[in-house]
């Protein structure tokens, strides 16, 4: 076997392996993704919160971590220079 031929043998082990890696890495993607759902719903469970009362709730932006960012905003004054 010649040095080109190795070489492109290695290509291509790499080239199978990577495709496994890739297909595995988006096993696991999907899997964090269903665990963190399956948090956010058992938190949201805890609260005991009727499904209207919750909607609501989510409607006005009271989780929006950026309503606070936007209030502060909002309510500064602003002089010219």
């Amino acid at each position: 076997m010649t040095k080109m031929e190795k070489l492109e043998e290695q290509k291509q082990y790499i080239r199978e392996r990577i495709k496994k890696l890739k297909g595995r890495l988006k096993e696991i993607d999907s899997k964090s993704k269903e665990l963190k759902n399956l948090e956010i719903i058992k938190m949201v469970k805890t609260l005991n919160i009727p499904p209207d009362e919750l909607y609501a709730y989510l409607k006005e932006g009271a989780i929006n971590p950026r309503n606070e960012e936007l209030k502060k905003y909002e309510s500064e004054d602003f002089e010219d220079d």
